[in-house]
């Protein structure tokens, strides 16, 4: 049993938060040697701090397997730090509490290691949960869950999600429309959400039609419109493009039109 001053924090507590500081200098730290050294540092002061496991997953982990340990145990620590309560409480903002961001962090990339695994449903499963947990999707996980749904052709879902963040300013709706509606065989729509598309990012058709070329790694950050945007929706989505026969081909007719005009303007 923990002891607890009236209206204070338990030991579990500051023990956690204290752990949760060394990880903190651990993500600033220069080498992925002082990283490691600090994640473990605040796994032997708090078991529950599930940002360092996060951090063993992307730094020490002897393969895939290993790194789904890891991210396992964060997902399994950060739920003991938590508690029932504020799965209940916090739904709808729940990136909004500070408490969750381990657990969110640890289960997004426990979904994309499943992914990797060829777990795809499983994969599939935590980012919805985390989308119903917070809808305002902080983490930006629902343009990699697009391009999942489309890759097992779930295209009812990918209608839905399209749906549920139709004001998405940045360029993945739009490709990933138009890419949907060819594969529905609806080319009127499909030409249509390219010209929004288009207007949204130019430099993704170069990229998907091979005229231009992704670089070895991407940016961190991005601008509407901008070729690291293209370069990010392109290293998502490109093998779901190949995989829609005559997807390719259509799009390198119906944008051509754009081109021409886009180089008339200049």
């Amino acid at each position: 049993m923990t002891q607890q001053a009236p209206g204070g924090p338990d030991r579990a507590e500051i023990a956690l938060g204290r752990a949760q500081e060394l990880v903190y200098d651990a993500w600033e730290a220069d080498t992925d040697l002082e990283r490691v050294r600090l994640a473990k540092r605040a796994l032997a002061i708090s078991k529950q701090c599930a940002d360092a496991h996060v951090l063993l997953a992307e730094t020490s982990a002897k393969g895939i397997v290993d790194m789904r340990r890891h991210y396992e145990r964060g997902v399994a620590a950060a739920e003991a730090a938590i508690g029932r309560r504020l799965f209940e409480e916090a739904v709808g903002h729940f990136w909004g509490v500070f408490e969750t961001r381990p657990y969110m962090r640890a289960r997004a990339g426990l979904g994309e290691c499943l992914w990797d695994l060829g777990e795809r449903e499983a994969a599939i499963g935590h980012y919805r949960e985390l989308l119903r947990l917070n809808p305002n999707d902080n983490q930006g996980l629902r343009w990699t869950l697009a391009s999942w749904l489309l890759t097992v052709e779930d295209h009812d879902a990918v209608e839905k999600l399209l749906a549920a963040y139709e004001g998405d300013a940045f360029a993945d709706w739009p490709y990933t429309r138009t890419l949907l509606s060819f594969r529905q065989g609806d080319e009127v729509g499909a030409r249509g959400a390219l010209r929004k598309a288009w207007k949204a990012n130019p430099h993704v058709p170069d990229l998907l039609l091979g005229i231009t070329f992704l670089p070895v790694e991407l940016a961190e950050t991005i601008a509407f419109g901008s070729s690291e945007e293209a370069e990010v929706y392109v290293a998502r989505s490109v093998a779901n493009w190949n995989a829609t026969r005559g997807a390719l081909e259509w799009l390198d007719q119906a944008v051509r039109p754009m081109r021409r005009k886009s180089r008339k303007r200049r």
